[in-house]
C-alpha cells in the first residue's frame, strides 16, 4: 500500500525514509491511499479519481466536513478532531491526541485501505419527511388484518474482539519484545518465525499493513487465533484472549512512550532487530547505555559488524531458536 498526499516530493520522502512506508504525490494508482489534509485545494480532483480516500477535516466545529460531504465524501472517510478524539463523522474513534504525527496518518492510511472507504455518487436520498399515510375511508370495513411478527435482527458478531494494548501483558505467562531500531527493520518474518515455534500469539504494533504470512486479508490472519493488530497504536485486535506466550513486534515511534513502559515492565525478554548496521547503532548502543534490559540483537544483516561490536548479545534467527 503507498500513500498520497499532495505534498512536497521531498517531504514525501522523509515520510518513505522514517515511516518504511511508501509516500507519494497523488495519482492514480492502484493498492494506494489518498490522505487530504484540511488546507488540501484537491478535494474535487481526488473525488474523480475514486480511490481510497481520508479527508482530515480539521476540527469537530470548521466547515471543512460540510464541503467533502457536499462534493461527495461518505462520513467514513472524513475525520475530524472532537475534543481530544480523532474520529470519523460516522463516530468511530480512531486515536487520542492533540495532533496528527506520522504514524497516526499510517493508521488513518491502514483504517481507510481495509474498510475501503471510496467517493460515492449520490444519485437519490430519501426525503427527510415521509409522505403522509392516507386515511382510511371511514365506512370502510376491515375483515382481517395479518398479525404483526416482529424479526429479531440478526446481529453478526465480528470475528475479532478490540481491547486496549495496555490490558494484554497481565494474561500470558511470557512476554518476549522484538523491538526494531528503525522503521524498515524486517521484524514480521522473525515475529512470524518465533510464533511458529513457540505456538503462541504475535501481536502486530508497528503501523505496519497486517502480515500476509497468516493470511490474505486481516480477517484471516485474525482467525487464525495466532496474530494480534493494533491500528491505532492504542487498541488491539485479536481473535482469542487466552495465550500463554506473546511475541511483540514494536516500533516505538507507533505507541505512546508511557505504554511502551508498561510493556517493558512486563518483559520477560527484550530483542533488537535491526536493519543495516550503520542504521541501528545508534539506536542500540542509547537502549544499552539507558541500561534497559536487552537479550540478544537478531541481526538479518551485517551480522560480523554487529557480532563485532556486541559479541556477547548478537545472534541469528536460527541461533535465538536453538535457545526457546
Amino acid at each position: 500500500m503507498k500513500i498520497l498526499m499532495d505534498l512536497d516530493k521531498e517531504l514525501l520522502q522523509k515520510y518513505t525514509a522514517r515511516s518504511g512506508i511508501t509516500f507519494d504525490t497523488i495519482q492514480l494508482l492502484e493498492q494506494a491511499v489518498v490522505v487530504l489534509l484540511p488546507d488540501s485545494p484537491n478535494f474535487e480532483t481526488v473525488f474523480n479519481m475514486n480511490m481510497p480516500t481520508a479527508i482530515i477535516a480539521g476540527d469537530i466545529k470548521d466547515r471543512i466536513k460540510e464541503k467533502a460531504q457536499t462534493i461527495g465524501y461518505p462520513d467514513e472517510a472524513i475525520i475530524v478532531k472532537d475534543n481530544n478524539l480523532f474520529r470519523t463523522l460516522t463516530g468511530k474513534t480512531l486515536f487520542e491526541g492533540q495532533n496528527i504525527p506520522l504514524s497516526k496518518i499510517v493508521a488513518i492510511a491502514n483504517y481507510i485501505f481495509e474498510n475501503d472507504v471510496r467517493p460515492e455518487i449520490i444519485v437519490w436520498k430519501p426525503e427527510k419527511d415521509p409522505p403522509a399515510t392516507p386515511s382510511k375511508n371511514p365506512g370502510e370495513e376491515i375483515i382481517y388484518k395479518e398479525p404483526f411478527r416482529q424479526v429479531e435482527p440478526i446481529i453478526k458478531k465480528p470475528p475479532f474482539d478490540s481491547f486496549p494494548i495496555s490490558n494484554v501483558p497481565e494474561r500470558p505467562k511470557t512476554n518476549i519484545y522484538l523491538l526494531k531500531t528503525v522503521a524498515e527493520a524486517e521484524s514480521g518474518g522473525i515475529a512470524f518465525v518465533l510464533n511458529q515455534k513457540l505456538n503462541g500469539l504475535h501481536l502486530d504494533i508497528t503501523g505496519k499493513p497486517f502480515n500476509p504470512k497468516y493470511g490474505e486479508d486481516k480477517g484471516s490472519a485474525l482467525s487464525t487465533k495466532q496474530y494480534g493488530y493494533s491500528p491505532d497504536g492504542i487498541s488491539v485486535e485479536l481473535a482469542s484472549e487466552k495465550f500463554d506466550t506473546v511475541i511483540y513486534e514494536i516500533d516505538a515511534d507507533f505507541l505512546d512512550s508511557s505504554l511502551l513502559q508498561r510493556l517493558y515492565d512486563k518483559s520477560h525478554r527484550v530483542y533488537q532487530v535491526p536493519s543495516s548496521f550503520t542504521r541501528s547503532i545508534d539506536s542500540i548502543q542509547s537502549w544499552i547505555g539507558a541500561q534497559f534490559r536487552l537479550d540478544g540483537i537478531i541481526a538479518t544483516e551485517d551480522i560480523q559488524k554487529f557480532k563485532q561490536e556486541w559479541p556477547n548479545m548478537t545472534f541469528t534467527l536460527d541461533q535465538v531458536l536453538q535457545k526457546l
